[in-house]
């Protein structure tokens, strides 16, 4: 890796252990934007419309799981019933389930406690 972008994954990662890169990068009001709209409309809806939603983030999140090399492994589907139930001592480390978006140039930073000004 060379020297620039060395120097760029370094101040991304000291930027984002400041309280303006952590309220930046994580707490981005055009991100949370639609998860509030649909909070609202889901907290009008009838109990269907709400499973209804529930069931198709599922999905959506299940067909992401299964193209990851666990998904593949365990031949996970579209229903939760497709997956195995694991217990506590046969998760891996969290890092083994992150997918690092194409193009990212700052890996995730860990957490901080108390993020300073």
């Amino acid at each position: 890796m060379g020297i620039i972008m060395s120097l760029i994954k370094d101040w991304c990662s000291r930027f984002k252990r400041t309280k303006y890169g952590n309220d930046a990068l994580r707490r981005v009001p055009f991100w949370y934007a639609p998860a509030f709209q649909a909070f609202d409309r889901l907290s009008h809806a009838p109990l269907e419309a709400r499973r209804a939603f529930s069931e198709a983030r599922l999905k959506r999140v299940l067909a992401i799981a299964r193209r990851t090399p666990y998904g593949r492994r365990v031949s996970g589907g579209l229903r939760i019933d497709d997956w195995p139930l694991l217990e506590k001592d046969q998760v891996p480390a969290p890092v083994s389930f992150w997918r690092t978006p194409r193009g990212s140039q700052c890996p995730p930073a860990p957490a901080v406690p108390q993020a300073r000004p």
